[in-house]
């Protein structure tokens, strides 16, 4: 197999060979059903081959070593556990670390990080060296790096002072900071290099010692590493300084791991923060976390009510799909306070007679989009009390005290549409007939035709989407008609209005099922 390596074979072609060789190597080493001297004399050419490949530059050669966090050896690792998978690994690397260091020093050191995309890998093998505080501290100054993200050198440092232990990385620190080259750097500088530092309270000492400016500095530009909540002080005042710095969408993220152990009221500024707009070029945490947060701060009953309104309506764009049930002390509120109610109606919706356009600001327009939301996906029903049950007078005298304030402010019509939608998202009564008893008598005044008109809209789209196989023609839409014609069948004499309104629905089904029919019979004859 060695007929075919030349000694002017490129170093990047034997690195592609090498690398399927180490493949192979690696599989039957772990994974042969061969082993001992039988499998050693079939890997032989192969291992040959391997060791007559190794390029000529040192670099090149290890560089394959620290291309990935998880590498396969060309030997069997298979009986290791992780942490001695782990540490074998870290041992092949220390061992090619040496070897670069001693033929090409820093050089080598950086041109392997800058050349295989490892800096981070490199970093934190370094301490495998073995050099001591002075060396480090004197390669930092020397570097010429300039501490920002994305730069391979930056990356080497980092991964050095984090796999250093705290005492250790404070002293580097303490001396690159204290040398004669760096008393010539900016405040921004010193704080890109401390940003790469470990994320502890021996980092944050240095920091404080440096003066104001170089605190804000620094908690501007450092990240919240997620693993400070391993230690509950240096957690909290982290967060506390990314408060105050105003970083509330890192902060959020630092909070994501258990917002159950967060003080409520630090959850509810960062959230605050996150409406303020702070620090909008970083990126938000997922509605999933938002609503996280949010439940957190609702089950802790410790803000005011009027505060976790606020906090809630303002929310409400960043809850994701069907994440309004999250807001759930705004929800009770506005069906609790018709004022509240027929406030977010006059946000959402222009009075019926205006005769003059007003200009709207941008965020007045955004407010009328958060109103809209509410009311358009409100599921509790009017009268509902912290238990969830709904008291049947309260019940009715909310839709009429709500309807007097809408018919003041120009907006009756579309307060008894937003009405009737909100009741169809309600229950079956107690006697299994739909909707349930509250809101029967309600719905069945002659004047309330526009709310009949709303129960109707609503039960039409609280169905949601659907799917059906291509032939199956409208049976789920005779199953919804012969559901809303038992209803209005059982109310037809107490309640006939709405017993109208019902059988309206059941004969929109019908009709959405006869059209499911035609276009199913059509596909079947290739029409």
């Amino acid at each position: 197999m060695n007929s075919f390596v030349g000694t002017d074979t490129a170093d990047d072609d034997k690195l592609l060979l090498r690398s399927a060789l180490r493949s192979r190597i690696h599989w039957h080493r772990n994974y042969d059903e061969l082993q001992g001297p039988e499998l050693d004399e079939k890997l032989a050419p192969y291992e040959a081959a391997y060791d007559a490949l190794a390029p000529a530059d040192i670099v090149k050669r290890h560089g394959w070593l620290f291309s990935t966090a998880w590498i396969d050896l060309p030997v069997r690792t298979r009986d290791e556990d992780y942490s001695n998978r782990r540490d074998k690994t870290a041992e092949w690397r220390q061992t090619a670390l040496q070897e670069i260091f001693a033929d090409r020093g820093w050089d080598g050191i950086q041109e392997l990080a800058r050349t295989f995309s490892a800096g981070w890998q490199v970093g934190i093998t370094l301490p495998g060296l073995d050099m001591d505080v002075a060396g480090f501290a004197e390669w930092i100054v020397n570097s010429g790096c300039e501490f920002e993200r994305d730069d391979q050198t930056t990356s080497i440092i980092s991964g050095l002072l984090r796999a250093l232990d705290d005492v250790k990385s404070a002293e580097v620190l303490d001396t690159v900071l204290a040398s004669s080259a760096a008393q010539h750097w900016t405040t921004n500088k010193r704080m890109r290099l401390l940003a790469n530092a470990p994320e502890r309270k021996a980092t944050w000492s240095i920091v404080e010692g440096l003066g104001p400016e170089a605190e804000k500095s620094y908690w501007q530009i450092c990240s919240g590493n997620l693993w400070l909540q391993n230690n509950e002080d240096e957690f909290v005042y982290a967060l506390d300084r990314m408060i105050d710095a105003k970083r509330s969408r890192t902060a959020l993220a630092m909070c994501h791991l258990d917002f159950k152990s967060i003080d409520a009221e630090r959850v509810a500024n960062v959230l605050e923060g996150i409406l303020r707009g702070e620090e909008p070029d970083a990126a938000l945490p997922s509605s999933y976390y938002i609503r996280e947060a949010l439940d957190h701060v609702e089950a802790s009953n410790s803000l005011t009510k009027e505060r976790l309104i606020r906090l809630e309506f303002g929310m409400i764009p960043l809850l994701g799909f069907d994440g309004e049930h999250h807001a759930r002390t705004l929800n009770q509120s506005i069906m609790a306070d018709p004022n509240l109610f027929v406030e977010l109606l006059c946000l959402a919706f222009k009075p019926r007679h205006r005769t003059e356009e007003k200009e709207l600001s941008e965020g007045e327009k955004a407010a009328a989009e958060r109103a809209w939301h509410v009311l358009h996906n409100c599921t509790t029903q009017p009268g509902t009390n912290e238990n969830g049950e709904v008291d049947r007078a309260k019940f009715v005298a909310f839709v009429d005290d709500a309807r007097n304030l809408a018919q003041e402010n120009d907006r009756v019509e579309i307060c008894d549409a937003i009405l009737g939608e909100i009741i169809a998202r309600g229950p079956t009564g107690a006697d299994g007939t739909f909707p349930f008893e509250p809101a029967r008598d309600v719905l069945d005044r002659v004047e309330l035709e526009d709310m009949r008109r709303g129960f109707h809209t609503g039960c039409f789209n609280k169905r949601g989407v659907t799917t059906r196989g291509p032939l199956d023609g409208g049976e789920q839409e005779r199953e919804l008609a012969a559901y809303y014609r038992k209803n209005a069948t059982a109310l037809h004499n107490s309640h006939p209005y709405l017993a109208g309104a019902l059988e309206g629905l059941a004969k929109t089904y019908e009709n959405d099922g006869l059209r499911e029919d035609i276009e199913a019979r059509l596909r079947r004859e290739g029409r």
